[in-house]
Order: structure tokens, then C-alpha cells, then sequence
């Protein structure tokens, strides 16, 4: 209906996202942006599905929820033809941020029970993730002086798996929170720590060694992006109020 696989078709379909993302970016019409930019999408990745990987399906599941979201209620230029300045207070559904938050947790798990190759585990050595970095489809440059760090990558490795087959236990910690007020000694116990520092900083690293180290397309800046969704809004104006009253105090000591 579109005039077919074209190279004119391909590339108004890519203006047209490009503009929509544009959009979304911005904060104007967030939920029609959101829509247009993931029906693109889907047209595009479709053209050569080879082409693409898990982030495409990453992309696509987040643009779908995001059709919910009033994404642009806040720090958009929406908020400030609305309000005149850029920050509101404006209720959004909070669902919308934990369906977003089982995503990222569902991904993660999937992906590490299908470790199952004997190099994930210790019979294996664990060496999967030495083996994944010298992978010529995916190294960015020669990374024979790995081998010299070999301890160091099997550690990694066991610390991957374990990392991503327990990540549904962040999506636990942060219910547990949002009903504290209901007790219980398993809750407790769990908001003993702030599991989500653990699991982000680990996270963080391991996408970030992974960008460094190996080209595998926008995987890892995508998956970063559902991280933002493990912290409450109220947390983000708390840390905004603490940066804002530190730069003050700042200027007036100089």
C-alpha cells in the first residue's frame, strides 16, 4: 500500500521516522510520534530482518508503551507552550514505567537462561565471553592480549550469567518498596540494600566494556535507556533540589 520495497519507499519511510523521532526527542505529540516512529520502524527493519537484532525488538516494544505515556508532560517543548517553563508537575500513569521496567528484567532473564553452552558454566571454564570478544563478526580491533587477562574475562563471564538470570529480583526490590508500608519480613529484608545500585552499576559496565570492545549495533544504548525507568520521578527532583542547593552553595563560598 505504500508503493512497495522501493529505494523511494525505503527512504520516505526513513525521512518520515527521522522527523516523528525528531518529535519525540523535542517533547511535541509524544504519543503520535511514538506511533509513527514505531510503525516506521517495523516497516524498515522488515525489509532485511538479517540486518537488524534483538535491539529492533527492544526498540519496538518501548515505542508501543511510550504510545501510552505522556512522555512530553514534562521537559519537552509541549511543557513549555503549556506552562511556560520546561518542568511540571503533571500526573502521567506509572504503569506505563513498570511495564517498561518488566521489559528490561523479562530480556535480561530470557537471555541468560538460554546460556546454557558449556562455556557459560564451570565445567566450561567460562569462557563464552572470551570466545564472544575474539569473534571476528563483532570484534572492533585484535583483542589476542585478552588472553593475558584470562582470570579476569571467566570472572566476567560467571558475573554475566548470574547477573542477568537474577535481574528479575530488581523488579521484586522495587515492589517491595512501592508497598513498604505493608510490612513483612521478606520486604524488609530486601530494602535493606538499594539492589538497584548493584545491578545498574554492574549493568553499566558490562554494556560499556561491550561497546568498547565489540560491534554489536545499538544494543547496549538502547538497553541503557530502560535503566531510567528504575528510578522514580520523585528521585530524579530530589537529586535535581540536592545538585541545585550544592552549585549554590558553590557560588556563594567563591
Amino acid at each position: 500500500e505504500l508503493g512497495g520495497a522501493s529505494l523511494d519507499t525505503s527512504f520516505t519511510l526513513m525521512w518520515l521516522c527521522m522527523g516523528a523521532s525528531t518529535l519525540l526527542l523535542i517533547g511535541v505529540g509524544s504519543r503520535l510520534a511514538s506511533l509513527v516512529v514505531l510503525q516506521t520502524l517495523i516497516a524498515l527493519f522488515s525489509l532485511h530482518p538479517g540486518s537488524g537484532g534483538g535491539h529492533d525488538r527492544l526498540m519496538t516494544n518501548m515505542l508501543w508503551l511510550l504510545v501510552f505515556a505522556r512522555s512530553d508532560a514534562t521537559l519537552s517543548l509541549a511543557c513549555w507552550l503549556r506552562h511556560r517553563r520546561w518542568t511540571s508537575l503533571d500526573q502521567t500513569h506509572a504503569w506505563v514505567r513498570w511495564a517498561l521496567v518488566f521489559q528490561l528484567s523479562l530480556m535480561y532473564w530470557a537471555t541468560g537462561i538460554q546460556k546454557m553452552g558449556m562455556e557459560w558454566m564451570p565445567w566450561g571454564g567460562y569462557e563464552a565471553v572470551y570466545y564472544a570478544v575474539l569473534h571476528p563478526a563483532f570484534a572492533r580491533f585484535d583483542h589476542s592480549w585478552v588472553a593475558h587477562i584470562m582470570p579476569m574475562v571467566q570472572l566476567g563471564t560467571a558475573v554475566t550469567w548470574l547477573w542477568e538470570v537474577s535481574f528479575p529480583i530488581v523488579l521484586l526490590w522495587l515492589w517491595a518498596r512501592h508497598t513498604q508500608d505493608q510490612g513483612g519480613r521478606l520486604r524488609r529484608w530486601l530494602l535493606r540494600w538499594d539492589l538497584r545500585v548493584v545491578y545498574v552499576s554492574i549493568g553499566l559496565s558490562m554494556h560499556g566494556l561491550t561497546w568498547v570492545l565489540m560491534d554489536v549495533g545499538p544494543f547496549s544504548s538502547v538497553t541503557c535507556c530502560f535503566y531510567l525507568c528504575l528510578f522514580h520521578p520523585d528521585e530524579y527532583s530530589r537529586l535535581w533540589r540536592h545538585l541545585s542547593r550544592a552549585r549554590l552553595q558553590n557560588e556563594g563560598n567563591e
